[in-house]
């Protein structure tokens, strides 16, 4: 039988706080009254910019993006290889 997230984690809004310059919505993963995880996850990006993972209450390993940099990407970096041929199994 397969189990939905929903099912075993209850997830908790935090407002909204800035991860350096990009607002993100805040949220507590909670397992009862167990704090599992703290996501930050950004509103312009809808991309997670900083996760902090606990283990019985304490910080156990944390993940944030920094130095975040707005670049143009050229449109040929998008375009399929010459020779490319697809292939079935």
């Amino acid at each position: 039988m397969k189990s939905t997230f929903s099912e075993h984690y209850k997830v908790v809004d935090r407002g909204s706080e800035n991860i350096g310059q990009i607002t993100c919505d805040k949220k507590d993963l909670m397992y009862g009254e167990i704090l599992i995880q703290t996501i930050w996850i950004s509103k312009k990006y809808r991309f997670p910019l900083k996760t902090i993972n606990y283990i019985q209450g304490k910080e156990y390993m944390i993940f944030e993006l920094k130095n975040i940099k707005e670049t143009p990407i050229d449109a040929k970096t998008f375009e399929i290889p010459k020779g490319y041929k697809k292939k079935g199994l």
